[in-house]
Parts: structure tokens; sequence; C-alpha cells
């Protein structure tokens, strides 16, 4: 086991990994960077984590195993606590940040959550280890909330956000579908709406055409069923998106005033800055 961790000198980037990456994927070297931080350090701290994971995979290995005794998982257990406080820095989290504290379930919070995933297979889902970067990630995860000190949220709470903020999301998928959005590089991309406008303009110019040359009812159908079809088909896109929004406006305007009371008692890290 290496010396331990100092997480005091890294939190600025573990606040911006809660507060503004959501913890969507692991600290990188160029958020070190950002936040001032050294190469050096975020090495170490891959460093620390990944002994971290070696022992919680081992545990997870006999945990999981029909064979492993009480005292094999004890042990195995243990080695994950201590790795934990190394990461922590033993004796150091009142100094790193007022609302974090060790819990006495913490060892085996760390290797099932942080550490145990179930994966898709072709013989069906398997339990494994999570791996390194997404480990890392998890235990950043962990990390953030903590020094965030919210409580658990609990069932009602937990389904009043995610249907709240769910139907947010479905308001801006489908308002960027129906309007148009751009790329990645600022290319536009054109909506529902637009690709229906053309689709009636392409059977009017088609029309135009059948009118001026006289083509026959037969050729005509034919020439207009393809176009048709094409029309038919982002009518019936901008439909389901409208419903769509309209559902989750509807939603939203229904749960805004309890999902705002929820959320104005939860925290981020960056209120006790």
């Amino acid at each position: 086991m290496a010396t331990t961790s100092n997480m005091v000198t890294i939190k600025a980037a573990l606040a911006y990994a809660h507060d503004e990456l959501h913890n969507k994927r692991a600290l990188s070297e160029a958020d070190f960077d950002e936040k001032g931080l050294s190469t050096q350090a975020h090495e170490q701290w891959v460093a620390y984590v990944e002994e971290l994971r070696e022992v919680v995979c081992e545990y997870n290995k006999v945990a999981q195993s029909k064979d492993g005794t009480d005292k094999a998982i004890q042990t195995a257990l243990g080695k994950v606590w201590s790795a934990w406080r190394a990461v922590l820095k033993e004796g150091t989290e009142g100094d790193f940040n007022a609302n974090f504290f060790v819990r006495k379930a913490d060892a085996t919070m760390i290797a099932n959550f942080a550490g145990l995933k179930a994966m898709d297979t072709a013989r069906g889902k398997q339990f494994t280890n999570y791996g390194k970067a997404d480990f890392r990630r998890n235990i950043e995860t962990v990390i953030g909330i903590r020094m965030a000190g919210n409580a658990v949220l609990s069932d009602d709470d937990r389904d009043l956000i995610e249907a709240y903020e769910g139907a947010v999301k479905t308001i801006k998928r489908t308002t960027d579908a129906l309007e148009g959005t751009t790329d990645k590089k600022g290319n536009p991309i054109p909506g529902l709406k637009t690709l229906e406008t053309i689709a009636e303009n392409n059977i009017k110019k088609e029309e135009g055409f059948c009118d001026k040359y006289k083509v026959s009812k037969e050729e005509r159908e034919d020439r207009l069923a393809s176009l048709k079809k094409k029309l038919k088909d982002a009518q019936d896109a901008v439909k389901e998106a409208e419903k769509s929004k309209k559902a989750a406006e509807k939603t939203k305007e229904e749960k805004e005033e309890a999902y705002n009371a929820v959320i104005a008692l939860l925290q981020s890290v960056g209120d006790f800055k």
C-alpha cells in the first residue's frame, strides 16, 4: 500500500466533479489542470484509488464465492477498509470537508456500489468488477455526495425528481426535434416541422409538373406515392413529438412546486465554499 492520499489538496477537483460534471465520468488530467492541480496530483490520485479497487476486486471474489468463509470475507473486507481510509487520509476528513465523515458500513458500500456491476452477456447478466476509470468515477461520486452532506432521498422525493427532471429533458429534446438544432460544429439540423414543410413543397412541385405536362392519372399517382409517404411519415413524427412535449409540459407544471421545495433542501458542494 502506498502512502495515504491527501484529498484536501484536490478538493476543488472533487467539488467540480460533483457540482458541474455530475460525476458522469472520472476526473481527467485536464480537469486537474483546469483547477490548478498538477499532473502528478492526478497520477497519485489515480494510483491511490486503483489500490482501493484491487482490494475491492479481491473482496468481491471472496464474498461472491460459495466457498468464501467468514474469516476470509472479514479479512478481505478489512483490507478494503484500510485502503478506503488510505484514500481519505485517516484523521483529516474534518479538515477536508465539514460534512464528511466515515460510516461503519463504508467498506461493504464501497465494495458493492463502487466495485460491483452486473454486466450483460450472451448468457445473461453476470457480476463483474468495474474497470479503473469507472471505479474511480464511482469513488469520486461517493466523495462528492458525502461532501454535499445531503441525507438519502426518500422514495417519494426520488420519484418526484426523476419525473420532473425527466419531463424537462423531454421538453428540450422534443423542442429541438420539432424546431431544429445544430450539431457540435454549429451546422444546422433541420427540425421535424421543416421536414414536413419540405415534404409538402415537394408534393406541390411534383403536382405542378404533372399538371404542366398533363401526366396521366396512373403515372401521376405513381410519381406522388413516395412523396406522400414521406409527408405522412413527417406528419406522424411531428404529432408524436408534440404529444410527448405536451405530456411533459403537463408533468412539469403539476410537479414544479413540489420539486422546487425538495431541491431547495439539497446542497451542492459549492454551497460550503
